[in-house]
C-alpha cells in the first residue's frame, strides 16, 4: 500500500547551445503540456523514494532523455537503478532481502495538439509504455507491459501556470489493476531563476490489495546556469 511519494531531487540539463534561461516546470507526478523545443535535447538525472507498508522503494540514479523530434512533439526514454528495501517486519515474516538492479524502462512521447490563446488552454497527451526489463521476482519491475494515456491541460496568467488532467493506466500483471488517476499543479515564477509549485494528485487502487490515495506535494526549481537547473519536490 502506497503511503508517501517523495521525489528526492531532479537535476535538469538542457543539452543545446541556445536554450531559455528559465525552469519550465517543477518536478511533480502531473505532466506539463509543453514539449521539449524542436531539435533540442533535455537530460534529467534524479532520485525518487517511495515508502510502502512493507518497506521502501528507491530509484536512483533515474535517467531520462527527451528530444523535440517535431514542432509540438517530443519523444523520451527513461531508465533507473532500483533499490527494493523490505521493512524489518516484512523480512522476518517472509525472509525477503534487499534487491538492487535495473528497473522497467519507460518510452513514450508528448504531443501538444492545441496551442494556448488568451481565452483557451493548451492541450496535449503524453502516452507512455513501461517495458518489463526489471525482474518481477526480485521486486524490481512489473513483470509485464504497462502504460498510461493522459489528457493534459495547461493555462498561464502572467507568472502563474495551472496544468494537469486525468490519466488512465493499464496494467495486467498479477495482482495489479487498471485505474484512473490525475490532478493539478499550480506554480508561480518568482523571477528568472526561481519558481514554486503546489500539486494535488489522486489515484484509484493500483493493486488489488491496496487502496486509493490522495497526495499533496510542494516543489521548487532554481536555475544555476542557463543550461543547468535543480528542481525538487516533497509529498
Amino acid at each position: 500500500m502506497r503511503k508517501i511519494l517523495l521525489p528526492l531531487f531532479w537535476v535538469l540539463l538542457e543539452i543545446w547551445p541556445q536554450c531559455s534561461f528559465a525552469v519550465r516546470e517543477t518536478p511533480f507526478i502531473n505532466a506539463s503540456v509543453e514539449p521539449t523545443e524542436y531539435h533540442h535535447w533535455e537530460f534529467y538525472l534524479l532520485g525518487i523514494g517511495d515508502k510502502v507498508s512493507d518497506g521502501s522503494f528507491f530509484e536512483a540514479p533515474y535517467v531520462e532523455l527527451d528530444y523535440g523530434i517535431f514542432p509540438n512533439m517530443e519523444v523520451h526514454a527513461a531508465a533507473a537503478l532500483v533499490h527494493n528495501v523490505p521493512s524489518k517486519a516484512f523480512t522476518e515474516s517472509t525472509g525477503a532481502t534487499r534487491t538492487t538492479g535495473l528497473g522497467d524502462i519507460e518510452i513514450g512521447f508528448l504531443y501538444r495538439f492545441l496551442e494556448e490563446t488568451d481565452t483557451r488552454p493548451q492541450m496535449g497527451t503524453y502516452p507512455n509504455l513501461e517495458l518489463p526489463t526489471g525482474s518481477a521476482k526480485r521486486n524490481l519491475g512489473n513483470g509485464r507491459f504497462s502504460g498510461s494515456i493522459p489528457l493534459l491541460f495547461q493555462k498561464s496568467w502572467g507568472q502563474w501556470t495551472l496544468y494537469g488532467g486525468p490519466w488512465y493506466t493499464f496494467n495486467n500483471a498479477p495482482e495489479m489493476k487498471n485505474y484512473w488517476s490525475g490532478g493539478f499543479v499550480l506554480q508561480r515564477i518568482l523571477n528568472e531563476r526561481f519558481l514554486l509549485g503546489l500539486e494535488l494528485f489522486a489515484s484509484e487502487k493500483e493493486e488489488a490489495s491496496s487502496r486509493s490515495y490522495t497526495l499533496l506535494n510542494i516543489g521548487a526549481g532554481y536555475n544555476i546556469t542557463p543550461r543547468f537547473a535543480v528542481v525538487c519536490s516533497l509529498g
